[in-house]
């Protein structure tokens, strides 16, 4: 009804267990210490570019709003 593809939703289902208990692992290997993900540069890479995924729609639509206005 909401036009959403399956694909991503599988995804999500069958890897997100995996990710987290992965996740947690590392996470209890540097006594909950969250710099490990920054120390080296493939990870602080990844990180740099999840947060541009996430914030170039909302950027977006920020101009989209002005250009309307």
């Amino acid at each position: 009804k909401a036009n959403f593809p399956l694909s991503p939703f599988l995804l999500a289902i069958v890897l997100g267990p995996i990710l987290e208990s992965n996740f947690m692992q590392s996470l209890m290997m540097s006594k909950s210490d969250l710099t490990v993900f920054l120390t080296r540069p493939i990870s602080v890479f990844f990180l740099f570019m999840s947060v541009i995924i996430l914030l170039v729609p909302l950027f977006r639509n920020l101009m989209n709003r002005k250009k309307v206005s």
